[in-house]
Order: structure tokens, then C-alpha cells, then sequence
């Protein structure tokens, strides 16, 4: 969902903010296309259930979802 997009970017500002050491946590709705998003929002722990367990290759799903959110962090 586009609108948690800025609710992440404010969580990780203020977590930054206080100097604290914090993971952010997405689940839902994480496949290769939404990781980067999430990713570059702040969040660093990312749940996929649907796009790896529905996928045809979920271990292909997973290493693609990963890459994608790779990419984003760097």
C-alpha cells in the first residue's frame, strides 16, 4: 500500500533522529516490485508470504525479492 510508504520514512526519521538501533518490520504485500520501496522507506525486515509460497519457483521468488531489496539498500 503506497500510503504506509510515508508512515515508514517518519518511523525510521524519528528512530534516526533518537540514535536508537531499531529494526522496521513490512508484512504484507512484499514481492520484487514493493521490497525496493519498503526498503528505501526505511524498513529492514521484510515479510513475503503470497509472492514466494504462490510463486512457481518460491525459491526463485525469494532470491528475486531479496535481490530487488538489495539493490534499494545500496
Amino acid at each position: 500500500m503506497p500510503e504506509v510508504l510515508p508512515k515508514i520514512r517518519q518511523v525510521r526519521d524519528a528512530i534516526d533522529a533518537r540514535g536508537l538501533e531499531c529494526e522496521i518490520q513490512v508484512d504484507g504485500g512484499i514481492d520484487r516490485t514493493t521490497a525496493p520501496l519498503v526498503v528505501e522507506a526505511g524498513a529492514n525486515i521484510l515479510v513475503a508470504g503470497s509472492a514466494i509460497f504462490g510463486a512457481a519457483s518460491p525459491l526463485d521468488a525469494a532470491a528475486e525479492i531479496r535481490s530487488a531489496a538489495l539493490a534499494a539498500r545500496n
